[in-house]
């Protein structure tokens, strides 16, 4: 749930807060959650912020994969995180 928080904080600090989601899927043992929203995105090259740079720690640190997409359009986190199916 951090990675949610985090992502919806992030959106609305620097995407002032427009279109924000959050989806959250799962399909062949992963689990897929993204935070989306319309802002104005920000250059991928400069370095990440502590925020960004801290989730992806957290997600790596559990076996997981983080991802930033962004460009004018707005910014997705993704996450993605293999998970046990329940019988």
């Amino acid at each position: 749930y951090r990675f949610v928080q985090e992502g919806l904080n992030n959106a609305f600090r620097h995407g002032k807060g427009k279109g924000q989601q959050v989806r959250a899927t799962t399909k062949g043992g992963k689990l897929l959650v993204e935070v989306v929203d319309t802002g104005p995105g920000f250059d991928p090259a400069r370095s990440e912020g502590l925020g960004l740079a801290g989730l992806r720690e957290r997600i790596e640190s559990i076996g997981g994969q983080f991802e930033t997409l962004t460009g004018p359009g707005g910014t997705r986190l993704v996450i993605t995180l293999s998970v046990e199916e329940q019988p």
